[in-house]
């Protein structure tokens, strides 16, 4: 099984395809640009998958005597695997429930287990329906925003330096002048944008376009406000 290992080959191959390599960077920054709205969206799939061990844990299986005389779709489509007996397992499922914005199966199981209308029953009710909007609605739909909006503004800076391959900072022209004084003294210098700094140029040219749209449109307003006084000017 070790000589399966020789596929990493592969994968270091295709480091010198311009393509691939270009879709990793764009991946990679995408990851860490994105990384807080990951952390909230991971930390409120924490938060309810630790209370769904609490109320559900131990519960979902198919001889438990709630579900007697109960035909559950939860245990005919063998997705017993999903369930709240630990924290990895309740993280797997509510992070299920999260991708596909919504599982019935799982909310019927963990309903089916009290009697309607008691408090127990009225609390899985809770969870469940604060989960969807806290996760599905808002968090995730956060992150995928965020990542197309990344996405997006990473193909534009792309483009443009593909454009304008002449137009670097005074500062990049810097390091390039410090490369080659210490190359004729026999140093290397190696210069690497780390991923803190591939955030904020994103966010830079992200806030900044937003910042250049409303000063846009406030002239705009501005000028169509001043036409319109002066029209009345001239009717006076």
């Amino acid at each position: 099984y070790l000589n399966l290992l020789r596929l990493v080959r592969l994968l270091k191959a295709l480091n010198y395809i311009e393509e691939f390599a270009q879709t990793v960077r764009t991946i990679y920054t995408m990851v860490t640009t994105c990384g807080d709205v990951l952390v909230m969206n991971l930390l409120v799939i924490y938060l309810w998958s630790a209370a769904g061990v609490q109320i559900f844990g131990g519960q979902l299986y198919p001889s438990n005597p709630a579900f007697k005389d109960k035909d559950l779709d939860f245990f005919t489509s063998h997705q017993e695997v999903y369930n709240f007996n630990d924290m990895v397992l309740a993280m797997v499922t509510m992070f299920i429930v999260t991708i596909t914005a919504w599982n019935d199966q799982f909310f019927a199981v963990c309903i089916a287990l009290y009697e309607p209308y008691s408090f127990s029953w009225i609390l899985a009710q809770i969870f469940w329906f604060t989960f969807y909007l806290g996760s599905p609605l808002i968090a995730w739909n956060v992150v995928s925003a965020f990542s197309i909006d990344v996405f997006c503004k990473l193909s534009e800076m792309q483009d443009k330096a593909e454009e304008d391959k002449d137009g670097r900072s005074q500062i990049e022209r810097n390091l390039e002048k410090m490369q080659l004084e210490l190359a004729e003294q026999g140093y290397c210098l190696q210069i690497a944008e780390s991923a803190v700094l591939k955030k904020e140029r994103v966010y830079r040219e992200m806030f900044t376009e937003d910042a250049d749209d409303e000063i846009e449109d406030g002239s705009e307003d501005k000028t169509d406000g001043d036409a319109e006084a002066g029209e009345a000017t001239g009717e006076d």
